[in-house]
């Protein structure tokens, strides 16, 4: 009988500790507050909030196109490696990847209708609750027709954003996955 009482004071406790250490984060109906004033900052308007979820990176489930995320963001995976982030998806407009498709179609001269223009989608990345940065891809196009096409919070590629060449771009990324991954 003792015994059982030792172990509900003990859950107790513990939930008690939980409760007065936990700090929910703040969302309001656009998304958490923090990753949704990052998006206003940039200048663009959020549609909706999709979804939130929790990742850590470790050297098993590391990508390349995680790596590219990260220099999209100036920031350095390293950093963040076993540590827990913050993933939130946003639907926003008025983003330079509004109606991609729209240059897609021009370009290859097909018939092909837009069904999703003027929106795009950005992923705030956090860390403790404070935002990393964020990184864009078309709405549904780029998943679907191009490949994953990912790009720094205002559309650019990440040559772009680096203002470096694609091949010196793919020998950074090189270098920086095989270093991460112990390769």
């Amino acid at each position: 009988m003792a015994k059982k009482i030792m172990l509900s004071c003990l859950v107790i406790l513990l939930f008690a500790v939980f409760i007065t250490c936990h700090k929910p984060m703040v969302i309001s109906d656009d998304g958490p507050i923090k990753a949704t004033a990052y998006i206003k900052d940039h200048g663009y308007k959020i549609i909706e909030y999709r979804d939130q979820h929790e990742f850590l990176y470790t050297r098993q489930n590391l990508h390349w196109s995680d790596v590219e995320i990260f220099f999209l963001m100036n920031a350095d995976i390293e950093d963040y490696m076993s540590k827990p982030l913050i993933f939130d998806k946003f639907v926003v407009t008025d983003h330079p990847l509004d109606n991609d498709f729209d240059r897609l179609k021009n370009s290859i001269h097909h018939r092909f209708e837009t069904r999703f223009p003027n929106k795009t989608y950005i992923i705030t990345v956090s860390f403790q609750d404070e935002v990393i940065g964020g990184y864009s891809f078309s709405y549904e196009t780029g998943a679907k027709l191009l490949g994953f096409d990912c790009r720094d919070i205002d559309g650019e590629r990440l040559e772009e954003h680096m203002n470096i060449s694609k091949d010196a771009c793919f020998e950074l990324l090189n270098k920086t996955y095989r270093r991460l991954k112990g390769i």
